[in-house]
């Protein structure tokens, strides 16, 4: 049966919960309090320790956060093909010229020249096959990176885009991985001081994983905030949704975060969106010199392939990929292998509405 803690804080209040029904307590929600503006915890007795953040503040509910048990499940995801994979012990089906044509793959925003190589890949025979082919000429045209390279000391990495992408949620899937499966010191920052709410999510997040967290308001702000974090791995700062037609608020952003502490930035847009407009975000963000792309919301919608066609127009490589809520399970680090997973996802749903209508 589960109990609520009050207490001023979330950390006060996890610390009682833990007090009262030991270390492992698994935390069910974390709300704010109705009467005295502190907050409530809903904890039981457990056994892993898991966050279910189900609400905070006036930002919604809050995505889970189980850093451990993701690491569990994604070793056991290891051990098995992921959904919309190919199965090498399946030899699969072969596509005609018919069945995935250059016009097909062009839909997703996708080059001619691309679109012929990656047709010709498609139909390459079994699904074992067609797979590495199709990665092969991921690998060979479109550019993958990873937001901490091999042998990086310290990166601070800013994540941009229009509102509603999901970079505040995206920014605790990341400190959750690092902290938690590759062994960095990461610290969060927030300059989201416009929306209601935005400072108050991110610090959830922080006090769950127990992270040094800071608000800043002023360039002055960030430098000593990242003075502070000096002995962090990788700083990870969040930043207000801009509207991609506000020069001046573009602008405002891009000196908020020029810091005296070398910034990198990552453009972060939610694949949901028209395509035509994504490649104007981009090109509007380009005023952030933005160092590569997270692809967010694919879970959303049919059109996930057009990441392919994006990062092909965007010349940026793809770091990234969200397709989900969930804390930090539902984000992935690109590579060709999962970018042909998703083209041949989508050959496969066009293929069995084909058989639907025969």
């Amino acid at each position: 049966m589960s109990q609520t803690f009050r207490a001023a804080t979330v950390t006060d209040a996890i610390r009682q919960a833990k007090e009262e029904l030991g270390p492992d307590a698994l935390i069910l929600e974390v709300r704010r309090g109705p009467f005295d503006g502190g907050v409530e915890v809903v904890a039981m007795t457990g056994q892993t320790g898991e966050f279910a953040v189900t609400g905070y503040g006036h930002t919604g509910p809050l995505p889970r956060i189980d850093a451990l048990g993701a690491l569990r499940r994604r070793a056991s995801r290891a051990a098995s093909p992921p959904s919309g994979a190919v199965d090498p012990n399946d030899p699969g089906r072969s596509w005609g010229p018919d069945e995935l044509d250059v016009d097909f793959i062009r839909q997703y925003g996708v080059s001619e020249r691309l679109a012929s190589d990656l047709a010709m890949a498609c139909g390459a025979g079994s699904a074992l096959r067609r797979h590495a082919a199709v990665t092969h000429v991921l690998q060979r045209r479109i550019s993958t990176d990873d937001l901490v390279r091999t042998g990086q000391e310290r990166v601070v990495a800013a994540l941009v885009g229009p509102s509603g992408v999901g970079k505040t949620t995206t920014i605790a899937k990341l400190a959750a991985i690092f902290s938690a499966s590759r062994g960095r010191r990461v610290a969060l920052i927030t300059t989201d001081t416009y929306r209601v709410g935005g400072i108050a999510q991110l610090k959830t997040f922080a006090e769950i994983l127990q992270l040094p967290f800071y608000t800043v308001y002023t360039r002055e702000d960030l430098d000593h905030a990242l003075e502070e974090t000096a002995q962090a791995d990788l700083v990870l700062v969040d930043t207000p949704g801009c509207n991609p037609y506000d020069a001046a608020m573009l602008k405002e952003m891009r000196n908020l975060i020029a810091s005296n502490t070398p910034v990198t930035c990552y453009l972060t847009l939610a694949m949901t969106g028209d395509f035509d407009e994504l490649i104007a975000a981009s090109q509007r963000f380009a005023l952030f010199n933005p160092a590569g792309l997270i692809a967010t919301k694919l879970d959303e919608t049919r059109r996930g392939p057009a990441v392919i066609g994006l990062v092909e127009h965007i010349r940026l490589p793809l770091t990234y990929t969200c397709a989900g809520p969930l804390v930090p399970d539902d984000i992935s680090a690109a590579s060709p292998a999962a970018l042909a997973d998703l083209l041949l996802s989508a050959m496969e749903y066009r293929y069995q509405r084909e058989l639907v209508r025969q």
